[in-house]
């Protein structure tokens, strides 16, 4: 959903922009494909796990002026780590626009519940009970930690509202990645890097 309507805004601004569309899952990025591919040229697909090490996906640090995610950064085990990984795609002073649940719902837990991305945190302390969600405070104490600045979070859920929020976060331009040691006396191939992905995310 999100995507037709980003797409549509940036439309007239293709020749300025790389978009890269990802995800973790192999069938969405077939949907996205079948679905804009062919008419939005500045939009490039590709798998992306924001929970492993950018540089060995193929990824430039330090390279997005934008990264837009929806309902998506609270299905990972670690939540400081997973922005901490997604402030390293962005230039400093580059933006991260999140849009998030942030309300239990036993309907949702019935439903995406049934997906082992839901319970996939390990990191309980940091969410709401019970769920993989985080709380405005929560996120805003997270993005806090990972060094993301100048953070605002918009839509506030309360009963007579959505219980959706958009954060908007600027990167303070540190990038910090976890990289396996290697063992000792074992060589590293070198690897081909892809080209530099574009702009927007």
């Amino acid at each position: 959903g999100t995507t037709g309507f980003v797409l549509e805004v940036l439309a007239p601004y293709q020749d300025h922009i790389d978009y890269l569309y990802s995800d973790i899952s192999q069938s969405f990025l077939q949907h996205g494909q079948r679905h804009f591919g062919h008419h939005y040229p500045c939009m490039h697909i590709g798998l992306l796990n924001i929970e492993s090490t950018l540089t060995r996906q193929g990824l430039d640090l330090n390279q997005a002026d934008i990264v837009l995610g929806a309902n998506v950064v609270h299905a990972t085990k670690h939540i400081q780590q997973t922005l901490k990984n997604l402030k390293g795609l962005l230039k400093a002073n580059g933006l991260l626009i999140l849009n998030e649940a942030t309300r239990f719902s036993a309907f949702a837990t019935l439903t995406f519940g049934l997906l082992d991305g839901w319970w996939a945190f390990e990191d309980g302390e940091q969410r709401i009970p019970y769920t993989p969600l985080l709380g405005s405070e929560q996120w805003q104490r997270a993005l806090d930690a990972a060094g993301y600045k100048q953070i605002q979070i918009g839509g506030e859920a309360t009963k007579k509202t959505t219980d959706q929020i958009v954060i908007l976060a600027e990167s303070d331009g540190v990038c910090t990645q976890w990289i396996k040691a290697n063992p000792v006396g074992r060589n590293i191939e070198p690897q081909p890097r892809k080209s530099q992905v574009g702009r927007a995310f």
